[in-house]
């Protein structure tokens, strides 16, 4: 009688085991099958490399991330100083003139530069004027608002234009006070140092009407005088 029931509870224990065994295996086996799935290993990368390391970033992304947010911006407005005052860089004569040293003539400054298609139309007729009308009272200047001094005069070169002396906008004072982003351009300073006219379209300063152009401001500056004398 006590060999059965030594039996029946060795029987039972084993039952117990194999129950609690197989409900242990299994938990483990659908716990390695987790931890062993895509997703978990990339969670589990991805938390170990940001903990231990700075991520890696795709660079060219990056730039490409950065100029869409840029064009996104309205681009700065352009500021002008109208109180700055103009200084030409002489090329010829190496030294940098600012207005005040042609104080008491009118000056007539035609703006260029290398790359204006209509600024090569232009420059002959203005060069001519000046020929003819130069004086102590009105000068003509022929300025290149170019960074590149051996471009400019290369440009001159090519289109065999005589520039003597060539002024540059060396110090930038032209760009930021009458803004020269649209050229040719023609700028007519009284001999105070004001603004007379501004003109930001191609002229053929050869026809009758550039020329009284330049006589109505010389009226204006030095009454009862005529250009070129």
């Amino acid at each position: 009688m006590a060999s059965k029931n030594q039996g029946r509870v060795i029987t039972f224990a084993i039952v117990l085991v194999a129950f609690f065994g197989g409900i242990y295996l299994s938990k483990m086996i659908r716990d390695s099958g987790k931890d062993n799935s895509p997703s978990e290993i990339v969670k589990h990368t991805d938390l170990t490399q940001r903990s231990n390391k700075s991520p890696v970033v795709d660079t060219e992304a990056a730039k490409e991330h950065v100029g869409r947010e840029l064009y996104k911006k309205e681009a700065p407005k352009f500021r002008v100083n109208k109180k700055l005052e103009p200084v030409f860089g002489n090329m010829t004569e190496l030294k940098e003139q600012p207005l005040s040293d042609f104080k008491g003539k009118m000056v007539v400054a035609n703006i260029w530069t290398v790359h204006c298609e209509y600024c090569v139309k232009e420059i002959p007729s203005f060069l001519d004027m000046g020929k003819e009308l130069s004086s102590d009272k009105l000068s003509f200047l022929s300025v290149s608002v170019d960074t590149n001094e051996a471009l400019a005069r290369k440009f001159l070169t090519d289109n065999k234009f005589m520039v003597e002396p060539l002024y540059m906008d060396t110090r930038r004072t032209l760009r930021r006070r009458y803004d020269t982003r649209q050229l040719p351009m023609t700028i007519i300073i009284g001999p105070e140092g004001e603004t007379l006219a501004t003109i930001k379209i191609p002229v053929n300063w050869s026809s009758k009407k550039s020329r009284a152009v330049i006589q109505k401001y010389m009226d204006k500056s030095f009454p009862k005088n005529k250009v070129g004398h």
